[in-house]
């Protein structure tokens, strides 16, 4: 009996050991992320003329070093209180973003030209994201299984903002915009408020 609570303590003795290392290393200051996610403008895919409607290419990057995951995108039109969450097209895979980028990797994504251009108002096209390391997947954990918030540290959610566009943009300069990071948004980073112009 004496061999078997000595088996026990020791158990949850180095249960306790293993819990406080990982708050430990949940609550510690986590890499720089002043510019994790890059959205560049190449283009459109055809000319404003032209009798179908046209996209906006652009393209993704994580310029980080860890793994980050996709949320989605969005379009802000100027002066509208809120932004449009996208919807990708099953027909055009360049619409859809992939769940997760690598360090260093990029990807298309294609946006489709909003109607608000053919009143001259300018637009601008959104990329959310988060940060997808064992430490935002632990922080997913607590929240999820409702355990006490001071296990994990805050979430690291990104955006990545592109160029105003108007219907005088037919070239393709190469302009990116870095992120910034976000607040946790509550409930969805696309309905926040949207900002305003710069």
């Amino acid at each position: 009996m004496a061999k078997n609570t000595k088996i026990a303590l020791g158990v949850l003795v180095a249960l306790g050991l293993f819990i406080e290392l990982l708050w430990w290393q949940a609550i510690q200051p986590g890499p720089d992320l002043s510019h994790p996610l890059s959205l560049t403008f190449l283009g459109y895919t055809n000319p404003p003329e032209a009798q179908f409607h046209r996209f906006a290419r652009f393209v993704v990057s994580n310029q980080s070093q860890i793994k980050l995951r996709l949320i989605g995108s969005a379009i802000h039109e100027e002066g509208a209180p809120v932004f449009n969450q996208l919807k990708p097209n099953p027909k055009m895979p360049a619409t859809r973003l992939p769940p997760f980028l690598k360090p260093g990797e990029s990807c298309t994504h294609w946006v489709r030209e909003p109607g608000c251009i053919t009143n001259g108002i300018p637009w601008q096209a959104f990329v959310f994201g988060e940060c997808h390391t064992w430490r935002d997947q632990f922080r997913n954990f607590v929240i999820k299984y409702k355990l006490p918030a001071a296990l994990a540290s805050n979430g690291r959610f990104l955006t990545a903002e592109g160029p105003w566009l108007s219907a005088e943009t037919n070239a393709a300069p190469l302009l990116s915009i870095p992120s910034t990071s976000l607040p946790p948004p509550a409930p969805n980073p696309l309905l926040q408020n949207a900002p305003g112009k710069k």
